[in-house]
């Protein structure tokens, strides 16, 4: 497997997990047994750190998927 292919499926991974972890999040929230108003709350606090999160992870990701993409554009130009 080349390495250009490595970062991608690692890239992938990681935007799945990401979502993975949303949703069992958002899931775990919905049937937990709290007042509604409690829930809200806790989804709202959540939701930002989740922005958050997504923030540091573009920053962190970004630059990577930018250069595998440069690399496979020019192995392909090449050819």
């Amino acid at each position: 497997m080349s390495r250009d292919n490595r970062s991608m499926g690692v890239a992938s991974f990681l935007a799945g997990a990401v979502i993975g972890g949303v949703v069992g999040a958002g899931v775990a929230l919905l049937f937990a047994p709290r007042s509604g108003e409690e829930t809200r709350k806790i989804i709202k606090k959540k939701a930002e750190e989740l922005g958050d999160d997504f923030e540091d992870f573009k920053k962190d990701i970004g630059p990577k998927i930018e250069k595998a993409k440069k690399d496979i554009q020019k192995k392909f130009s090449n050819k």
